[in-house]
């Protein structure tokens, strides 16, 4: 069962080291290399879910501003993935969850909170370096696109 969600920053999460193992949400810009993480943290391909696409909140933008800026936003089925990769390992033996981005403070939290949310868990089990996890997500497309996955996914 999953007790602890940690979120960080691209470079960080690729040095995390926790005194457990845990699976890993990957979120990098489109067209970013992925990023390698260290043996311990992670048990196996399978406790890894890589997403690429990038943190563009698109109810800022006009398709044509997103079109001229070459951005790829989240993706209804970027966001299926997650309750997918989530019920795909809930019998495993982990006990937490590791969520990056390239910085750590817009994709990843809000993916963070839009799970707990979505789980009716508390939203204290998310580690943010002390930042208040109780604010409004900073990506309102990511948190939107993550909560409604868990609504209709089977």
């Amino acid at each position: 069962m999953i007790a602890k969600i940690h979120v960080r920053g691209r470079f960080e999460a690729a040095r995390f080291d926790a005194p457990y193992r845990c699976a890993i949400i990957s979120i990098t810009d489109s067209g970013s290399d992925k990023p390698q993480f260290k043996q311990f943290c992670l048990m196996s391909e399978k406790h890894l879910l890589r997403l690429q696409f990038d943190d563009v909140d698109v109810s800022q933008y006009t398709a044509a501003d997103l079109e001229l800026f070459d951005c790829y936003p989240m993706s209804d089925y970027h966001a299926k993935q997650i309750p997918r990769f989530l019920r795909s390992i809930e019998n495993e033996d982990l006990s937490a969850l590791l969520i990056h981005c390239e910085a750590g403070i817009s994709r990843s939290i809000s993916t963070a909170m839009a799970i707990c949310d979505a789980l009716q868990w508390s939203r204290d089990v998310i580690d943010w370096k002390g930042r208040n996890v109780n604010a409004n997500p900073p990506n309102n497309h990511v948190y939107q696109c993550v909560w409604s996955a868990f609504q209709c996914t089977p």
